[in-house]
């Protein structure tokens, strides 16, 4: 049995107590298939290094993981080249050499090193369009390591609602840009340790706070989760109901994203759900 993600378990341990209790009673459950005599069952959980601590929240947990534990190393330099090489080399499409140096040089030590390296070779390859070689042209006109990914998403929600009656005028968002700064507002969250994490929704709950349609909320899920994008889940293709659960594909869109996570010409919107919280929470007391 695999349990992926496993860290999305502590988010309900931070909600109500119902949700609590369910997460206390799946990881026993965990515990005990692990440990049945009559029965051969191995459980595997995958989980983010840095809320390896929190499975001290639950009893038996921290025992059963030492017994089994496994680091899964960093790629090395050269383990880091091929990623990089090899995807392009299997069609025909070389990178040039100073392009690979480029990005293994910026690849750098954060958590999200590895997906915005998938999505900045992404557009890079879309930007190099129909040319044999892949240069450092290409890698540098998405942006880079450090910017591929948020100007990916920037010129996605530009396009949002163009042509529209209430186009953006002035600078100010038009009301899909709205819809859609809602909608990961929603999504998107930090816990008691500041850290980013997801708040999966159901369409029809995002379409009720962004006050629009159905339909519309489809629409701007649809643009945010095209097969080039996949910034939300489920992924594209699968239908979308009423009920459906909406979910950021990846933390390290809430990190890198310069409108979720601000920058330092302004905050961000997660930095502004939070501090309407805390005024919501104000007005409450």
């Amino acid at each position: 049995m695999i349990v992926d993600q496993f860290e999305e378990i502590f988010r309900f341990g931070e909600d109500a107590v119902t949700h609590r209790d369910e997460a206390a009673a799946f990881v026993k459950l965990l515990l005990r298939a692990s440990s049945a005599d009559f029965v051969s069952v191995h459980v595997i959980l995958t989980t983010r290094l840095d809320f390896l601590g929190d499975c001290t929240r639950f009893s038996g947990l921290p025992e059963a993981i030492n017994d089994g534990q496994f680091l899964v190393p960093r790629l090395s330099r050269q383990q880091r080249r091929q990623a990089i090489e090899d995807p392009a080399k299997r069609v025909g499409r070389p990178m040039t050499t100073g392009l690979v140096q480029q990005v293994v040089n910026d690849i750098g030590d954060d958590l999200d090193h590895l997906s915005v390296m998938q999505h900045a070779l992404m557009r890079t390859w879309e930007e190099a369009g129909s040319d044999e070689i892949i240069d450092l042209k290409n890698f540098e006109a998405t942006g880079g390591m450090s910017d591929a990914l948020s100007k990916h998403a920037n010129a996605i929600y530009a396009d949002l609602g163009r042509g529209e009656s209430d186009a953006t005028k002035n600078g100010r968002p038009n009301r899909f840009q709205l819809a859609a700064a809602r909608l990961f507002k929603a999504t998107t969250d930090l816990d008691k340790d500041g850290r980013a994490i997801r708040r999966p929704q159901t369409l029809s709950s995002l379409a009720e706070i962004a006050g629009v349609s159905l339909d519309e909320m489809c629409a701007i899920v649809n643009v945010f989760r095209m097969p080039s994008t996949n910034f939300l889940m489920p992924q594209h293709g699968t239908p979308l109901e009423p009920e459906t659960i909406i979910d950021i594909s990846h933390e390290a869109l809430i990190r890198k994203w310069d409108k979720i996570s601000g920058n330092e010409e302004e905050k961000g919107w997660l930095a502004e759900e939070q501090s309407d919280c805390r005024m919501y929470r104000r007005l409450l007391d």
